[in-house]
C-alpha cells in the first residue's frame, strides 16, 4: 500500500505490511542412488591409501599407507531441513503537509511520514509495530571455518557426529516521521521495532492530546524502538511507562560438568 499526497493526508485505517514469505527446504539422499553409487566404489575392487591416518596402539595417529574395500550397501544419512523467512513488504503513506489518522485501535507496520504534523487519536490503543525474524539452523559436521585439527579424529569427527548450530536476526522498523510535531492520542500506547521520530516535539498522551494540551493515557511500552524528537518530548502516562528490550533467544544449551577442586597442600 502506496500512498503520497503533496498536502494533508486523512486516513482511518491499519496501515499495515505484507506477511513474511518462509521458503522450507529438505536435503535428502536417494536410497537407490546411493547404492548405485557404492557398487561403483566396490567394483573398483581394493584401492590404496597413502598418507592415511593408521591408529598407533597407545592412541593416536600416524600417516601411512593401508588399503581399503567398499561396502556395496549404505546407510541414507538424515535428511537435513533448513527454513528460511523473508519479510514482506510494507506499506508507505506520504503526506506533504498533514497526515492525520484516527480510529477505535490503530496499528502501524508500515513507513508514515509528514512534512509537517503527524496526528493519531486512538480511542482505545495505538500500536506501532515492526517485526524481526530470529532464525536458528543446525547441520551435522563441524562448524564453518573449524580447522581439521580442531574437528577431525582418524577418519571421522571429535565427538562422534558433531552438529554445527547457526544463528541469524533481522529487523524491519516501523517508521512515523513527521517534519514538525508528531502526536499520538490513546489510550494505550506502544512502540516495537520501530521508530517515533520528529524533527520538532514528540507528545503522547490519552485520548483527545494536541501538541499543546495533554491528558493521560493509561500505559506506554516502548520495545526495542526509538522516540527521538528535534526538540521535547512530552509523555502523559497515568500507568507505566516501560522501555525494554525483547526476552533473550537461547540459541544452544550445553551441560556443564563440575571438576573436583585440586586437594590443598598444607604449608
Amino acid at each position: 500500500m502506496t500512498e503520497s499526497r503533496s498536502n494533508d493526508c486523512d486516513a482511518n485505517s491499519q496501515h499495515n505490511r505484507l506477511e513474511g514469505v518462509t521458503a522450507t527446504v529438505v536435503d535428502t539422499v536417494d536410497q537407490a542412488q546411493l547404492n548405485a553409487f557404492m557398487a561403483q566404489l566396490q567394483a573398483l575392487g581394493t584401492v590404496g591409501l597413502y598418507n592415511a591416518p593408521i591408529p598407533y596402539a597407545s592412541g593416536g595417529y600416524v600417516g601411512g599407507e593401508t588399503s581399503a574395500t567398499f561396502n556395496a550397501s549404505a546407510a541414507v544419512p538424515p535428511s537435513i531441513t533448513s527454513t528460511t523467512t523473508t519479510f514482506g513488504q510494507q506499506g508507505l503513506i506520504v503526506g506533504g503537509e498533514d497526515v492525520n489518522v484516527s480510529g477505535g485501535s490503530l496499528v502501524n507496520s508500515g513507513n508514515i511520514y509528514a512534512g509537517r504534523n503527524f496526528n493519531a487519536q486512538g480511542t482505545q490503543s495505538f500500536q506501532n509495530q515492526g517485526q524481526r525474524l530470529t532464525q536458528t539452523t543446525s547441520s551435522p559436521g563441524c562448524a564453518t571455518g573449524a580447522s581439521s585439527s580442531e574437528c577431525a579424529a582418524g577418519m571421522g569427527y571429535r565427538g562422534g557426529n558433531p552438529t554445527s548450530t547457526g544463528f541469524s536476526y533481522a529487523q524491519q522498523s516501523a517508521t512515523i516521521y513527521a517534519g514538525n510535531d508528531l502526536v499520538i492520542a490513546a489510550g494505550q500506547v506502544s512502540n516495537t521495532y520501530g521508530n517515533l521520530l520528529a524533527g520538532h516535539d514528540i507528545v503522547i498522551g490519552g485520548v483527545g492530546s494536541t501538541a499543546s494540551s495533554t491528558t493521560p493515557a493509561q500505559n506506554l511500552t516502548n520495545t526495542s524502538g526509538n522516540i527521538i524528537a528535534g526538540n521535547n518530548i512530552t509523555l502523559n502516562v497515568s500507568g507505566a511507562i516501560t522501555n525494554n528490550l525483547p526476552p533473550p533467544v537461547p540459541v544452544r544449551s550445553v551441560p556443564i560438568r563440575s571438576v573436583p577442586a585440586s586437594p590443598t597442600r598444607a604449608s
